[in-house]
Order: C-alpha cells, then sequence, then structure tokens
C-alpha cells in the first residue's frame, strides 16, 4: 500500500506532510484515535503512553509514534493537545489531524471507515518504511506486544542464520 503524503497538522498547529515528514524511512507505530472517544482511544492513549517510557532514548531517535484523528472535523490541534497531556505525550509521539475530505484517503486504506466519530476497531501498525517491513495489530494490547512488534520489523534480516 502507497501511504498517501497529505497535509496534515500536529498537537502543536505544525504543518507536516504525513509520509514525507512522519514514516519516510523511519519506524513507526500507527494508531487511529478521536479526543472524544472514551473506551477504546483511552486504552490506546495509556498503552501508547506505556509504550514511550518502555521505548526510553529509542522515542523520536529510532521510533516514532503517530496517533491519528478519525475525527479530523471536531480534532483540531488544541484538542489534540489537550488530549495528548492525559497521556504525557513526548516529543517523538505526534498526535495528527488534516482536512477531513483529505484525511478520507488516509482513513479508508487503512480503517477501512471514512473520518468521522462513532464505533471503530482500535487498530495499530507498526512499520519500518526503510525496509518495508509492516505488521498490524487490532484490538487494545500490552506495550510490551507493540514493543516486541517494533524489534520484529527493525530485526536485522541481512544477518547470518544459525
Amino acid at each position: 500500500m502507497k501511504i498517501p503524503d497529505l497535509d496534515v497538522r500536529d498537537q502543536d498547529g505544525r504543518k507536516l506532510r504525513f509520509y514525507s515528514d512522519l514514516i519516510k524511512d523511519k519506524v513507526v507505530v500507527l494508531s487511529f484515535f478521536y479526543t472524544s472517544c472514551t473506551y477504546s482511544c483511552t486504552m490506546q492513549g495509556q498503552t501508547f503512553s506505556k509504550l514511550q517510557t518502555l521505548l526510553g532514548d529509542r522515542l523520536g531517535k529510532s521510533v516514532f509514534l503517530i496517533s491519528v484523528s478519525t475525527d479530523p472535523a471536531k480534532d483540531d490541534p488544541a484538542q489534540l493537545k489537550s488530549w495528548g497531556k492525559r497521556y504525557d505525550v513526548q516529543s517523538g509521539w505526534t498526535l495528527v489531524t488534516g482536512n477531513p475530505a483529505e484525511m478520507n484517503r488516509l482513513l479508508l486504506p487503512f480503517t477501512g471507515e471514512p473520518a468521522g466519530s462513532g464505533m471503530h476497531l482500535p487498530s495499530t501498525f507498526i512499520g519500518n518504511d526503510r525496509t518495508g517491513v509492516w505488521t498490524s495489530a487490532s484490538g487494545v494490547f500490552d506495550p510490551q506486544v507493540l514493543l516486541n512488534a517494533v524489534d520484529f520489523v527493525t530485526r536485522d534480516t541481512s544477518a547470518s542464520r544459525h
């Protein structure tokens, strides 16, 4: 799947290109949420908060967390920032939103749903754009499971096998 390079805004209001600035040549853990969600998105926020701690100094250097709003009509950068404060979002964890019509180009291929709030599967994608190795997890997992997936996509596949 080709990841669209659409314009997004992060929790600080900075304009970014989704693929070029956030994904290209990086190892990422990508999730989808909306700030008014009170169930699965809350659990995803807690999981990512614990994951950023487990990643330690890898966060923002070799591994990046990205949470994409599925409700861009309501989730502006200020809403994202407020949501992020609840989960102690650190540098290396980017929350993004964008134009609803544009965001559908990203949301539909990943989630199968158009932009909006409402019931959704808590999907997480873990990928290494440099190698093209991606995996996914549906549901809310223990942060260690996601860390194991990060290690899976970052392992050196060129190493000699015994």
